[in-house]
């Protein structure tokens, strides 16, 4: 009985899942150049390099989000420990992309994206994609980008998220040039909450969706069988790897990687009694 209850439960798990990824496939995985030649994006991407797998996070990122209508940003934290690292090897081997240094803060990657936004950008673009060195682009990702201006929208994520509650993950999303003064607006409103990682989580990602009226998402799965309340990247790996096979999520979070790397801890761990003294009572 469980073997049939189980393979039924397959049949519509796999139905759903051609569902989502035919939705993903309206428009080509070419470069926007060739579907919208007369769009221009910019992409800023908001750089920590404390680790060389930051340093070539970002290398790699850079070249799969190039294509010759997206303006590549690059905002680092100078305070770093391979900031110079990053910054000379982004003026040698992507010399296409602009590059900026402040301080970090508590803020993190909306604090450089705005930084960028209120200081450099002239507005010169049609959309503006917002995205983060915390993941590697395996594959590139041209399909978003071109869907993102098919859908016409003011907020346009890759993929939304019922964790907490209904948003758009923030590793990469993309805002109308002429709307972003709301996230901008959003930002001053609630800068002086930002004290902690989970502060920029619960008053930005998790509030992004609401602050827009006109929103869409390339990768629809907040509430698919089985995945509410769930991380994609980390507590749902039966979903995570029918997406990475289907092409539709083609990334891997740096966290995940290095937990992937980490060794097993012990089975049965054994302590010398003279390691627990003063930590637990050894009877």
């Amino acid at each position: 009985m469980h073997k049939i209850i189980f393979t039924k439960s397959r049949l519509i798990y796999d139905g759903e899942m051609k569902r989502i990824i035919q939705k993903t496939r309206v428009v080509p995985n070419v470069p926007s150049t060739n579907v919208h030649p007369n769009v221009k994006f910019m992409t800023i991407i908001a750089c920590h390099p404390d680790s060389i797998l930051k340093v070539k996070t970002t290398m790699n990122n850079i070249q799969r989000l190039t294509f010759l209508t997206n303006t590549i940003v690059v905002v680092s934290s100078n305070d770093a420990k391979y900031s110079d690292m990053l910054q000379s090897l982004v003026a040698v081997n992507a010399p296409h992309v602009h590059y900026a240094g402040i301080p970090n803060t508590p803020h993190l990657d909306i604090g450089k994206w705005v930084y960028f936004i209120n200081n450099y950008y002239e507005g010169t673009h049609d959309y503006v994609v917002f995205t983060n060195d915390s993941f590697l682009i395996q594959q590139p990702i041209y399909n978003f980008y071109n869907m993102m201006v098919t859908r016409n929208v003011e907020l346009y994520g890759y993929n939304d998220s019922s964790q907490i509650k209904y948003h758009y993950q923030s590793y990469l999303f993309g805002i109308k040039n002429n709307h972003l003064d709301r996230l901008l607006t959003h930002y001053e409103r609630i800068k002086h909450k930002l004290k902690t990682y989970m502060d920029v989580v619960t008053n930005i990602e998790l509030e992004l969706a609401n602050i827009y009226m006109s929103k869409d998402c390339f990768l629809k799965i907040a509430y698919y069988k089985d995945h509410t309340g769930r991380n994609v990247f980390f507590n749902n790996d039966e979903l995570y790897n029918l997406l990475q096979r289907a092409n539709v999520l083609p990334f891997q979070k740096l966290k995940r990687i290095l937990r992937d790397m980490a060794p097993p801890p012990p089975k049965h761990p054994h302590f010398a009694s003279h390691q627990l003294n003063g930590i637990v009572n050894v009877k």
